[in-house]
C-alpha cells in the first residue's frame, strides 16, 4: 500500500558535472542523454553546472549571465591567450578552495575541447567529446601542447575521449594519439524536443507544414548557386511542382524546421550540429555531391553564377570526404546538377524517408545510451556509490606532478 515513510530516494547518489563551452548544443546533447537515459540506468541523479560563453546560448538557457565563472571568460576562454600557462594557474588558484569546484565529480568539454586544460589539475574525471578538429581554439604551438595533454587525459582510465564524427575520430587517432582509441559517439540532439510532421503517422499534431506562395515551404541553407530564384521561377511555371524554396535564416525555432518536408543543406565544414539536429528530428536532408563542393570552391556554380569565398571543397582532403556525416548516415539525398535536384524534389516521398530516418534514429539511441552509460561508469569508477568527490590537490605543481608526472 501507500504507507511508506517516503524517505527512500529513486537514485543512489548525486553526480555533479561541470561544463563550460563556446557552443551550447554538444553539451546540451550530452546532458540530455545522460540525464534522461543514463541516470535511471545508473541509479544516479546528475546535477549540471553548465556555463556557456556562446553568443547563442539563449537557445539552451545556459548563458553565464550572472558571471559565475571566475578567470575564464568570453575574451580568454577560447584561446587561453595571451598567456595560457599563467591563465591556467590563475584558474586553479581561484577555484582551489571553491565549494562548487570541490563538489564536482566530472568535467565535460566539447567546443573547444582544449578548455579541458583548465580542468586538468583538479583531480576530477573528464569527458572530452570532439565536435570539431581537436586543435580548435589553440594556436599552432599551443595546439601541439594541447595534443600532449589530450594524450595524458586519455591515458587515465577514469577519463573518456571520443568524437561525434568519423573525420575527427580518424584524424585524432592518426595524428594526435595513435596509441589510444578514440571512440565514435554521434550526437542524438534530443534537446530539440520535436520530430517531423508526416502524413501517415499524425503523432505531432502541433506541427503544421508552412505554406509559401500557395505551396509547401522548403528551406535552403545558403543560396550559393542562386537556386532559390531559379527553382521558384520553375515552380511557378509548373503547377504540379509542390514546393517553394525559401532561405533559412540564422535565427529559427526547431518546430519550424520540423515542419519542413525537407531541407537543402550546403555544408561549410565536415561536421556541424544543424545536420545532426535535422536528422534526429527526422527531417529529410538534401546535400550536393562531393564534386559540386570542389566546383563551388573554384568559383563555378550550378546555375552559372560566380561563387565566392567558398573554400570547403579544396581545403578538405578528398580522402576524408567519405567520412563526413552526410556521406555515412543513410537516407541522405544528393544532387550534382539543377535537373537532379529538381527530380529529387518532385519525385521523392519525403514522408517515407522521414519514417526510415526515425527507425534508424531509434536504433542509434539505444546504442548511444549503452555507450554513455559505460563511459560514465568508467569516469565514476568504484565511486559510483561513493558520496564524496575526489579531493583537489594542494598546489598547482603538486597537481601536475601527482596526476600527470609533470612539473
Amino acid at each position: 500500500g501507500f504507507t511508506g515513510a517516503g524517505t527512500q530516494r529513486c537514485y543512489d547518489r548525486l553526480v555533479a558535472v561541470l561544463a563550460w563551452d563556446f557552443h551550447p548544443a554538444p553539451i546540451e546533447d550530452i546532458k540530455t542523454v545522460w540525464t534522461r537515459r543514463g541516470g535511471p540506468r545508473l541509479g544516479v541523479h546528475f546535477v549540471w553546472h553548465d556555463y556557456s560563453l556562446a553568443a547563442y546560448c539563449g537557445y539552451t538557457g545556459t548563458c553565464d549571465k550572472k558571471h559565475q565563472l571566475k578567470v575564464v571568460n568570453w575574451d580568454n576562454g577560447w584561446s587561453a591567450c595571451p598567456y595560457p600557462h599563467q591563465l591556467r594557474r590563475q584558474c586553479f588558484e581561484e577555484y582551489q578552495d571553491d565549494a562548487m569546484m570541490k563538489s564536482m565529480d566530472i568535467f565535460v568539454c566539447a567546443r573547444p575541447t582544449a578548455m579541458c586544460q583548465f580542468c586538468m589539475p583538479f583531480n576530477k574525471s573528464m569527458g572530452v567529446q570532439l565536435p570539431v578538429h581537436p586543435g580548435a581554439g589553440r594556436t599552432a604551438g599551443h595546439a601541439t601542447e594541447w595534443y600532449t595533454d589530450l594524450r595524458l587525459i586519455s591515458a587515465d582510465p577514469r577519463n573518456v575521449v571520443c568524437a561525434n564524427n568519423l573525420v575527427d575520430v580518424v584524424w585524432t587517432q592518426h595524428a594526435v594519439m595513435p596509441e589510444r582509441p578514440v571512440d565514435y559517439v554521434p550526437n542524438y540532439c534530443g534537446y530539440t524536443g520535436v520530430k517531423r510532421w508526416h502524413r501517415k503517422r499524425r503523432r505531432w499534431k502541433d506541427i503544421v507544414p508552412l505554406r509559401c506562395a500557395g505551396k509547401k515551404c522548403l528551406f535552403l541553407k545558403d543560396d550559393l548557386s542562386g537556386l532559390i530564384s531559379m527553382f521558384n521561377e520553375r515552380s511557378a511555371a509548373d503547377l504540379d511542382y509542390p514546393y517553394t524554396i525559401v532561405r533559412l535564416q540564422s535565427s529559427f525555432e526547431y518546430s519550424l524546421l520540423a515542419s519542413m518536408p525537407a531541407v537543402i543543406l550546403i555544408p561549410h565544414g565536415y561536421s556541424f550540429m544543424l545536420f545532426m539536429e535535422l536528422y534526429r528530428m527526422n527531417v529529410p536532408i538534401i546535400v550536393p555531391r562531393d564534386y559540386v563542393f570542389r566546383d563551388w570552391a573554384k568559383g563555378r556554380s550550378l546555375s552559372g553564377r560566380h561563387v565566392a569565398n567558398y573554400t570547403f571543397g579544396t581545403a578538405f582532403p578528398r580522402t576524408m570526404m567519405n567520412l563526413t556525416d552526410w556521406n555515412t548516415w543513410p537516407y541522405v539525398r544528393r544532387f550534382g546538377s539543377i535537373d537532379e535536384l529538381w527530380h529529387i524534389l518532385k519525385h521523392t516521398d519525403f514522408d517515407k524517408v522521414s519514417l526510415q530516418m526515425a527507425r534508424w534514429n531509434r536504433r542509434q539511441l539505444l546504442g548511444l545510451t549503452d555507450q554513455w552509460v559505460s563511459y560514465v561508469n568508467r569516469m565514476l569508477g568504484p565511486r559510483v556509490s561513493a558520496s564524496t568527490p575526489r579531493r583537489i590537490p594542494a598546489s598547482y605543481e603538486a597537481a601536475y606532478g601527482a596526476l600527470y608526472n609533470r612539473s
